[in-house]
């Protein structure tokens, strides 16, 4: 890949971040401003970026269009909305489908919950591999070989007490997900949300968030 390509792409990364000038950015990207600037303008030209008052960068238009296309681009996307509609009408919360890209699990659509209290997310946001349950029912569909690999090389981040901290945790979790469908977030992830998730096919999967104080056991 071309290095300016390659650039172009920190760019748009670091403006999905938020906002920034072209001080900030070429200080981030450490490449001159000129450079950066060049880049800048070629986005801006093709409405990838643009600026504000300020002159601070953002996030164009052309991208929401483009992400709005790829996901109409996914079949199981269509085939599954319907369902997570039905479901968040019956149960009010929050219902997302996830999937695989490469080795990230990305949400790929979401119905918001009709309570105050919520989780948040986002389409396009990606789910820990190793703390959420949307995860843990696509790696426990895979061959034990595959889930050996990718558990190997996860930074098993500690985000609270129930976090799993090691592959041989994650591995034994994935087995008990792959004999009994479906899989919870105990407050791993979030201390404040719970989550279970049946298997919805090989390809995605989809989750429901709620809060541990609507959940009965």
């Amino acid at each position: 890949m071309s290095q300016s390509l390659m650039r172009a792409i920190d760019l748009l990364a670091e403006l999905a971040a938020k906002p920034a000038t072209l001080d900030e950015l070429a200080s981030k990207a450490s490449v001159h401003k000129t450079t950066v600037m060049r880049l800048l303008h070629a986005m801006e030209e093709k409405r990838f970026v643009v600026r504000d008052e300020d002159q601070r960068f953002m996030l164009g238009s052309k991208l929401f269009e483009l992400s709005s296309l790829a996901l109409e681009q996914r079949d199981i996307r269509k085939v599954a909305h319907p369902y997570l509609a039905e479901l968040n009408g019956k149960t009010g919360h929050t219902v997302h489908l996830a999937a695989f890209e490469g080795n990230d699990v990305v949400y790929i659509d979401k119905f918001e919950s009709h309570h105050p209290v919520r989780m948040y997310s986002r389409i396009g946001l990606t789910a820990s591999l190793h703390s959420a349950a949307v995860a843990k029912v696509l790696l426990a569909d895979m061959p034990r070989s595959r889930q050996e690999k990718i558990a190997a090389g996860l930074d098993y981040t500690r985000i609270t007490d129930t976090t799993l901290t090691s592959p041989e945790a994650l591995l034994a979790e994935l087995e008990q997900v792959r004999v009994q469908g479906w899989a919870m977030t105990t407050p791993s992830t979030n201390p404040s949300c719970t989550a279970s998730r049946p298997p919805f096919a090989t390809r995605a999967a989809p989750s429901w968030p709620q809060p541990l104080v609507r959940y009965r056991w």
